[in-house]
């Protein structure tokens, strides 16, 4: 039996569900790395307007109308900046510890606006993949903080606004990999 070495490299585009991902609330403007982000998801849910032809019923035209882009994430990192920022609340400290008062939202509640960036390493440390929301919506998502068998988990719903006044060629953000475009 000979033996040699193979030369196939692990692929470079190859990713794993990590990442950090930092927010900067426009309340405070402080950076905050919200610390153990598991299971991240992005969507792009584009709306389209279709035309039909009267006559035929055959499509002839779609219009873009909108975009919206939404992160989901776990954090596994339950703090009480975390939740603070989720629940669109206050930190006040009390004699028994810290608080967040659990207001309602009756229209009098300003849920945590800011931007929000997401960075995520590549196999082997060979490149970055990150996603920035000039300005975002944090909120907790409609499922529930799960106590149970494993870590305690908390999902966050985070919507990009648009930001027009600062950046109007990129007005929700933006995708960037650290590496050059092939635009072959």
């Amino acid at each position: 039996m000979e033996c040699q070495a193979c030369t196939e490299a692990i692929n470079q585009n190859y990713t794993l569900r990590t990442g950090r991902v930092t927010v900067c609330l426009e309340s405070d403007n402080v950076e905050r790395d919200l610390g153990d982000v598991q299971g991240l998801e992005f969507s792009n849910a584009p709306e389209f307007l279709e035309h039909f032809r009267g006559f035929d019923g055959a499509l002839d035209a779609v219009i873009p109308l909108r975009r919206e882009f939404t992160l989901n994430m776990t954090l596994h990192e339950i703090t009480a900046a975390n939740m603070a920022l989720l629940v669109g609340g206050t930190l006040v400290n009390t004699p028994s510890g810290c608080r967040i008062p659990l207001t309602g939202f009756t229209g009098d509640c300003a849920p945590s606006t800011g931007t929000m960036e997401f960075v995520h390493t590549f196999a082997c440390g060979a490149k970055t993949l990150t996603i920035v929301f000039w300005r975002a919506i944090f909120a907790a998502a409609e499922s529930t903080m799960t106590f149970g068998e494993s870590f305690l988990e908390l999902p966050v719903n985070v919507r990009a606004l648009p930001c027009d006044s600062l950046h109007p060629t990129e007005p929700f953000g933006y995708i960037e990999f650290s590496e050059e475009c092939d635009l072959s």
